[in-house]
């Protein structure tokens, strides 16, 4: 993987992308360390090159710390010791020269021994036609583009037909044009230079997951660590004579991502495509699978998981070619156009409205949002600071003004909280495009003042029913409905979990409205994303305004809500000095927040905050991303938990499994937590519990330090940079309303400190341990 690689300008990243998938580059160091039993402490070129004969002599520069650190001494020293930055040169010049040998040797030894080569599968049906599918639809077409024309389309390219499939390539060859010329207008106009960065997002995006589903076709995959993949069935049955609907069985044991609803791929052998069914039903050992009536499935095939094939992103594209075009014509006063210059919101003081009653307390906000002249605000809220019920709210009161108001995020789920909260507040027209309804499929407001229905629609149906001028409307929808609709289609676009929502989304969507309101944190849970993008289209909406290394949303981009409703005074202090510029403050109500002590606690010896309890032990974890011995402790603090009384400003009772959170970084461990806990408590990820609440929350951070051989350190560095990732943790910590309890290995306080990164990660780390466990000082690790 190469980071940063959109940075390269268009036709750069396009030949560089024609380089990847012709499989020019080899992972040199996956096949030595994979085929090859050395001997030796580590598999660093320093070692593998001695099999070619090479010794190099004594340096000053033996590795590559060494060289960052003489790269530091030579900045320190005023850039004006020339032998310095030479003797690195020599240095990464020896490392190249290695390498080449180590590849001619290799080589030799493949002929010498008459090992075959294995090539990747192109799979030109799928990788560079790409599957047809309906965003959230459990449905889908023919895999397989037939007809003439097919080779000549674009990889990527997408669409329910042949001729869906033919008008995207047509969009994507465009694409590649229009990003050289917006990059070569982005010289004087910002606008123009991220708008070429975006028009390749989803292309860059999706590259990722298809190679993923190549290689897992061609079996080229490790088969004991694929979660996505079931890959030795058996026992095919047929449900009865005229059903489509067949089952296989398979290890229960199998730890696999795939669920009811998923779409699978079919594989009888290895780069062999039999076709593809959606999951029904899924039980240990046996799994059930609607298949096309067309296809008589194979006895023993391998089940891939391909959701990510059902997902089209042809509306994004032809609406940032649109946006495009808009800029290099001139068109460039809309609010996406202002956002991406990133100017600060205009307000027309002349507009006002009498405050409803329901926004009452946030006259402020109310105004301003009201006052939005084609531009983009944020409303970012800290934990537990009402920002959705306060987004309602000013929805709702818009809504009673006349406006038309269009609602996403970057799911479902969120856009039907969102809607829900409006729903309760007596707005009776609300409409929802797409998702799967509930199971009544309905959607009701939850307050019992009357009964709501929010609606299901078409994105068609709702422009049939246009709302009369001067009627106000919400309009729940994806970025794959309201990038199809016409500019400024409604008054206001309000986009929820904004810091998880894509800068190539938001612009694609955001067209639809004449102003937007994001809201979110982006110092919460972050995008994810697949792809390698540069510095513009690897951000969110949010932390594209916000800036990089801004705590608070700046003042001329929006309004931070300083006021949490949810955590308790000294995890409230810690979470706000570290992460919020000390901004974040605690309503009084959250004073009386605690959980009552048992008369003789062992484990739980705190009321309420942060309580940091360690664990010995557990072997070499760093393998399989799982603690046994954090899992114990886990189940012992829930043990001592249930029963006791616990107070909140809402709720007084006594501790259940329902008020108790166990969060763990890893899918392995949230399995053997779930496992070892039953219902003694809910049990996730942090990406399962962002938005929820609990008296209680367990973290149990399943990390070890860092080992010294270079083979473990480069893996178990990633994981710890997952492990304690100050946006995860925050997120984790922050769930809790009266308790949180952080469950830890001593050694990974002393991980080694190699960047400014890791610095910033222990630092808060030890900063968390000292407030939540200070009676057991940390011994830390000097600085390598």
């Amino acid at each position: 993987r190469m980071e940063g690689w959109g940075t390269l300008g268009a036709e750069t990243t396009s030949k560089l992308s024609k380089l990847l998938d012709a499989g020019v580059f080899i992972d040199v160091y996956k096949i030595v360390r994979e085929g090859i039993i050395l001997g030796m402490e580590s598999y660093s070129i320093k070692n593998v090159e001695k099999l070619c004969g090479i010794h190099r002599s004594e340096q000053d520069i033996v590795d590559a710390t060494s060289s960052v650190a003489m790269y530091g001494e030579w900045l320190v020293g005023g850039r004006k010791d020339q032998s310095i930055l030479s003797a690195i040169a020599k240095y990464n010049q020896q490392d190249c020269e290695s390498l080449r040998a180590v590849v001619s040797w290799l080589r030799s030894q493949q002929l010498k021994h008459g090992i075959e080569s294995s090539g990747l599968e192109k799979l030109n049906s799928l990788v560079s036609v790409g599957v047809p599918g309906k965003e959230s639809s459990s449905g889908f077409g023919s895999p397989v583009a037939i007809g003439p024309g097919v080779d000549q389309l674009a990889e990527g390219c997408c669409g329910g037909s042949l001729q869906a499939k033919i008008a995207d390539t047509a969009i994507i060859r465009r694409l590649d044009d229009l990003a050289r010329r917006l990059e070569k207008a982005g010289a004087e106009r910002p606008e123009c230079l991220a708008s070429s960065r975006l028009v390749g997002f989803h292309l860059r995006e999706s590259k990722v997951e298809r190679r993923h589903f190549a290689a897992r076709v061609s079996r080229e995959g490790n088969e004991d660590e694929d979660d996505e993949v079931i890959y030795t069935t058996w026992n095919l049955q047929r449900r009865d004579h005229d059903s489509a609907s067949w089952t296989y069985n398979f290890d229960s044991q199998s730890r696999v991502r795939i669920g009811v609803g998923s779409l699978v791929a079919l594989i009888d052998a290895p780069g062999n495509l039999a076709g593809f069914g959606t999951v029904t039903s899924l039980q240990p050992g046996t799994i059930e699978l609607r298949l096309s009536r067309e296809l008589y499935p194979p006895q023993n095939p391998s089940l891939v998981l391909c959701n990510h094939l059902r997902y089209c992103a042809a509306p994004m594209r032809k609406s940032l070619l649109e946006f495009g075009h808009e800029l290099l014509e001139g068109l460039d006063e809309s609010a996406v156009a202002r956002f991406l210059r990133r100017q600060p919101a205009v307000f027309d003081s002349t507009i006002s409205h009498a405050v409803p009653d329901v926004i009452r307390g946030s006259d402020t906000i109310f105004q301003k949002v009201v006052q939005l002249s084609s531009s983009v605000m944020v409303i970012q809220g800290g934990p537990g600071s009402g920002k959705t019920s306060l987004a309602s709210r000013i929805i709702a009161s818009l809504v009673e003004l006349g406006f038309t108001i269009a609602v996403s995020s970057n799911s479902h789920l969120s856009i039907d909280n969102l809607l829900n909260k409006v729903a309760a507040t007596g707005i009776s027209d609300i409409v929802k495009v797409g998702g799967d309804p509930k199971p009544n499929g309905e959607y009701r407001r939850a307050s019992s003042m009357n009964n709501l229905i929010i609606q299901r629609k078409s994105l068609k149906k709702v422009s049939r029913d246009k709302q009369p001028a001067g009627i106000g409307q919400v309009v729940g929808a994806t970025v794959y409905q309201l990038s199809t609709c016409a500019p400024e289609t409604f008054d206001y676009l309000f986009v929820d979990e904004a810091g998880q929502v894509s800068l190539a989304n938001f612009v694609a969507m955001g067209r639809c409205a004449r102003n937007a309101v994001l809201l979110g944190d982006h110092q919460q849970l972050e995008m994810p994303l697949q792809g390698s993008h540069d510095t513009i289209s690897g951000r969110s909406a949010l932390g594209f305004l916000v800036g990089p290394d801004v705590s608070i949303v700046p003042p001329e981009f929006g309004i931070f809500l300083s006021k949490t409703y949810r955590l308790p005074p000294s995890l409230c202090r810690f979470v706000s000095s570290s992460l919020y510029d000390g901004i974040l403050r605690n309503s009084g109500a959250c004073m009386k927040h605690r959980v009552e002590l048992g008369p003789s606690p062992l484990l739980v010896t705190k009321k309420s905050g942060i309580l940091c309890i360690p664990t010995e032990g557990d072997g070499d974890q760093r393998k399989s991303r799982v603690s046994v011995a954090e899992a114990q402790q886990a189940v012992n603090i829930v043990n001592e938990l249930i029963g006791r009384e616990f107070v909140t400003s809402s709720e007084r009772g006594i501790l259940t499994g329902n008020h108790i959170l166990v969060v763990a970084p890893f899918n392995a461990q949230v399995d053997l937590l779930k496992a070892m806990l039953g219902s003694r408590a809910r049990v996730g990820t942090v990406d399962k519990f962002q938005g929820q609440e609990a008296p209680v929350v367990v973290i149990s951070l399943c990390g070890t330090e860092i080992a010294e051989d270079d083979v473990s350190a480069s893996s178990d560095r990633r994981g710890t940079e997952f492990v304690l990732h100050r946006n995860r943790l925050n997120v984790a910590l922050t769930r809790a309303q009266c308790l949180a309890i952080v469950v830890a290995h001593q050694s990974l306080r002393r991980s080694r400190i190699t960047c400014l990164d890791d610095l910033f990660r222990m630092n808060f780390l030890c900063r968390l341990w000292q407030i939540g466990c200070p009676d057991k000082p940390i011994a830390p690790r000097n600085l390598d």
